[in-house]
């Protein structure tokens, strides 16, 4: 049962300036390159090669060089573009299962039978007060079939994150999205995010690094939470005023001295909704249903998983699809995700409502029932307008 532990108590450019005038080269097209002749004119104004060779001293040798000059650039060119290709096929490659997936997959789903996550993660709750306030799942009242998906670590590879919002918005499904700040470290990536609040999908705060949080100090926790909730608020209009704010530790660990930064951060809201914990505050978040996509690649065994496991109420936790080696040297492939995403939310969909956390918040019995009476309750004479 140590894995289920763990995841609980331990809960995972192409134009060229023209010498000093600023002027490009006329023959530059929408593929960035220059015939042999067009470009000796830059040539001829630096009097040196591009790559630092000196201009011939005769003019009738002026066409020769630009011609081996160009041929040398041009396929400097394709060399680049290979690279581009590769590693667009890189992400795209399946990822492979290791040797030791088939174990770990077993003794996984051995796990889940002896200990059920949802009673396993009550007892945490109760023995530690650093996971108290943590949501797992949600009770729901009557009826209601609706499960919640939550994505950590992103933004990740552009192109993987462009294709998994593909697969949400085929599958007409919106989800959570944890976002690590300094992942969001160029306009591409930043636009994948821009694209999922235009989607409808709802943003996190998974700090700054996809590194346990519980060994900062509090002056560092305080810095990394609101770097990241300022970078959400720069790119969700609609953020400062949201009902809930939902906080993802980083790889899962909890610490009881970040109930107070989390508390101090949460949203503008009503004075009536101040006395609800989960309304107050940035509320922190676990799983009920995590398939171990950090380390299994099988793209079968994750759907399934998280099929059988998913119940009324459940949190479902996957990763963005990425390639990427962590700073401690562990390599991440989890390019499959996008498959995983593809094929699991269709399924999800024929026994559920599928969406986003505060979707899910929205419909547990206590919150349902606390909208009831606030809804009932008539207005103090001495309550703030809004």
């Amino acid at each position: 049962m140590s894995a289920v532990v763990s995841q609980a108590a331990a809960v995972d450019s192409g134009t060229s300036s023209a010498g000093d005038s600023g002027r490009t080269s006329p023959a530059e097209g929408a593929s960035g390159r220059t015939s042999p002749v067009d470009r000796s004119w830059w040539w001829r104004r630096r009097g040196s090669h591009p790559k630092g060779g000196d201009a011939p001293a005769e003019p009738g040798a002026w066409s020769a060089w630009a011609s081996q000059a160009a041929a040398a650039g041009e396929a400097a060119a394709d060399g680049a573009d290979e690279d581009d290709d590769a590693a667009a096929a890189e992400e795209t490659r399946a990822a492979v299962p290791r040797h030791s997936e088939p174990l770990v997959r077993a003794l996984w789903s051995a796990a889940h039978r002896v200990v059920a996550p949802r009673t396993l993660l009550a007892h945490l709750k109760t023995v530690s007060p650093a996971f108290r306030e943590c949501v797992t799942h949600f009770d729901l009242r009557g009826a209601s079939t609706r499960v919640a998906v939550a994505v950590d670590d992103a933004p990740s590879d552009a192109r993987l994150m462009h294709r998994a919002l593909d697969a949400f918005a085929a599958a007409g499904v919106t989800a959570t999205i944890f976002v690590v700040a300094n992942f969001c470290r160029d306009a591409a990536r930043r636009a994948t995010l821009e694209r999922a609040v235009r989607e409808g999908h709802e943003l996190g705060n998974h700090l700054c690094d996809d590194a346990s949080a519980a060994r900062l100090s509090r002056d560092a926790f305080d810095d990394a939470l609101r770097s990241c909730d300022d970078l959400i608020a720069s790119l969700d209009p609609a953020w400062p005023g949201r009902r809930f704010k939902w906080f993802r530790p980083p790889q899962g660990y909890m610490a009881a001295w970040m109930r107070e930064p989390l508390a101090a951060l949460g949203c503008a809201l009503s004075f009536f909704l101040l006395a609800h914990p989960l309304l107050s505050r940035y509320t922190p978040v676990l799983a009920d249903v995590f398939p171990l996509d950090t380390e299994v690649r099988s793209v079968d065994w994750l759907v399934s998983f998280c099929v059988e496991n998913a119940k009324p109420g459940s949190i479902l936790l996957l990763h963005a699809p990425d390639v990427r080696t962590a700073p401690s040297g562990k390599v991440h492939e989890r390019q499959n995700n996008v498959d995983v995403f593809a094929r699991l939310l269709p399924q999800l969909k024929i026994a559920a409502e599928v969406g986003t956390l505060s979707d899910l918040a929205a419909e547990s019995a206590e919150l349902v029932e606390l909208d009831d009476e606030l809804a009932a309750a008539p207005a103090p004479a001495d309550a703030p307008p809004g």
